[in-house]
């Protein structure tokens, strides 16, 4: 009975031992997801580009595609996924060429025309250095910004800590796989997981500019982890979520195309800054509100201001309803003390609303500002108007 038992034991210890083994060796393969493609593949695409191939220093000869223009606001370094390859990933491009910046993409190893196979973490982000030393060949580090889509987060915000890019855009990170392997895989070993993209530990150390954005919807990168990300931010960084937005596609998104564009306005937003409130959010608080008895309008605010941060004047919650075309009613909360505004003097006809998490400024009809087309909105007269928040209401205020 005892022998059974013994055999029994290590018969299951063996298995185990197998499957601990057969994660190990594998586990790349249920991260990433590359889809190869010949070395003869041409590409068919909308806008003229150079093919770059990059050689590492173990010999390993990485595939990109560089897309140039004249006179370029600068270049966007974007680091995609974790499936595909170029001939999935370069249509993306056009969005960033059509807003004036020239575009660099590489293919990680095992991806499209990259040869080789990812082995580690640190290896992945001494290939993605290898793109950036390329570009910083051809442009000044503040003409480089950083872009990292889904698991490609994790290498940009590695490269905007090593380096000093214009800034670090990330879109819908996707970070601390380790702790996810644990929650996945609880009956392995955690020290099994060579990877970790640790975006919370790195982004305390980026010096440059952020803006994280998320989708809403996005149910693959989790909404409460990137949340957690704001407290690490600095004051003028961005922490953006997209209405109806989910994980891929947000360079189509009129909110995303709003935010990305805020260059020429950081001077303003900033010369009326303040911090964010990180303590505890208070209960909603309609007791003086004059809506207080409609219970459409309770629902309303209490369902938007679960799904919104902090995301005005330091401790407020902003939140924008349309009433037609070119009329939207804002409501703003306090997420301190709870209080929810009812008399706000700059709602209906406008033509869009810009503002930030870090500022007391709010632009009305900023569509004119970032949309481009001024003469239809000089036309129906929607030119913008700026206003400062004094913690009760908004008053004009003149912008040079």
């Amino acid at each position: 009975m005892k022998n059974k038992l013994f055999i029994s034991s290590l018969f299951i210890a063996g298995l185990y031992l197998g499957l601990c083994v057969y994660y190990y060796v594998n586990q790349e393969r249920m991260i990433f997801a590359p889809i190869p493609l010949e070395k003869e593949y041409t590409f068919q695409l909308e806008n003229s580009f150079e093919e770059v191939f990059l050689e590492t220093p173990d010999g390993i000869q990485l595939h990109g595609l560089f897309f140039q223009q004249e006179n370029p606001k600068g270049v966007i370094y974007y680091l995609h996924g974790k499936s595909g390859n170029m001939k999935t990933w370069a249509p993306i491009a056009n969005h960033y060429l059509d807003w004036g910046y020239d575009v660099f993409m590489l293919d990680y190893r095992g991806f499209g025309m990259s040869e080789g196979k990812i082995h580690s973490e640190e290896q992945f982000y001494s290939d993605v250095q290898l793109g950036y030393n390329f570009l910083k060949n051809k442009y000044a580090e503040n003409k480089i910004s950083v872009v990292g889509f889904s698991l490609g987060s994790g290498a940009a915000t590695f490269l905007a800590k090593e380096n000093n890019p214009q800034e670090l855009i990330l879109l819908a990170p996707y970070f601390q796989v380790d702790e996810k392997f644990k929650q996945d895989k609880f009956y392995l070993p955690k020290f099994l997981c060579k990877y970790e993209f640790p975006i919370d530990e790195m982004i305390q150390h980026v010096e440059v500019p952020i803006k994280i954005f998320y989708g809403e919807e996005d149910v693959i990168s989790h909404k409460e982890e990137i949340l957690h990300l704001q407290k690490f931010l600095k004051p003028n960084d961005l922490l953006i979520g997209l209405k109806n937005q989910g994980h891929n596609g947000m360079e189509k998104n009129e909110d995303f195309i709003k935010n990305l564009n805020l260059d020429n306005l950081k001077t303003v937003f900033n010369k009326y800054s303040t911090h964010i409130y990180f303590g505890p959010l208070a209960e909603l608080d309609f007791s003086k509100n004059k809506f207080k008895s409609d219970s459409n309008f309770v629902n309303f605010i209490n369902n938007e201001t679960l799904k919104s941060p902090i995301n005005f004047a330091g401790e407020y919650t902003l939140i924008e309803k349309s009433c037609g075309v070119d009329c939207s009613h804002i409501f703003i909360i306090n997420r301190v003390t709870g209080k929810v505004f009812d008399s706000i003097s700059i709602n209906d006809e406008s033509c869009g609303f810009l503002y930030q998490p870090t500022s007391y400024l709010l632009i009305r009809n900023s569509n004119y500002l970032l949309n481009g087309n001024l003469k239809y909105y000089n036309e129906i007269n929607c030119l913008p108007i700026y206003y400062l928040w004094n913690g009760k209401d908004f008053e004009i205020v003149e912008i040079d």
